[in-house]
């Protein structure tokens, strides 16, 4: 599965989420991080606050970036929270949806941890 189609999970359904949890087991800092928290791989969700963690480290590390969590409203009834990723020089890669904090904090990381595979993938293929 490309991040692209991870990122368009649905995670409102359970087993969106939980598809969601399962990649997220997957980003290996992340992964070290919750173990060392005593948090059990089978897990039902990994806590937001360590996600956030992870987000922190990687984009510290990797130099990329966030930019606000908004919320988008229609009728005055809310339908999803978006955030924006962006490299080190503040250029655009992509935008981020969720329904809920937990699932946009998880996506954000999914599509930060995506980014990372692809630059290292052509940092690769140049060498």
């Amino acid at each position: 599965m490309k991040t692209d189609d991870i990122l368009n999970i649905d995670a409102d359904k359970e087993e969106g989420k939980r598809t969601l949890n399962k990649f997220l087991w997957k980003i290996k800092p992340l992964k070290t991080k919750a173990m060392k928290q005593g948090i059990p791989p089978k897990a039902e969700y990994l806590p937001l606050e360590l996600i956030e963690t992870a987000i922190h480290g990687l984009c510290s590390h990797y130099g990329y970036r966030t930019q606000g969590i908004g919320s988008y409203f229609n009728s005055d009834m809310f339908q999803f929270y978006t955030t924006c990723v962006m490299d080190e020089k503040r250029q655009w890669l992509g935008n981020v949806y969720g329904k809920t904090l937990w699932e946009i904090e998880a996506k954000t990381l999914i599509k930060i941890y995506g980014l990372i595979l692809e630059q290292k993938g052509r940092e690769n293929e140049n060498s």
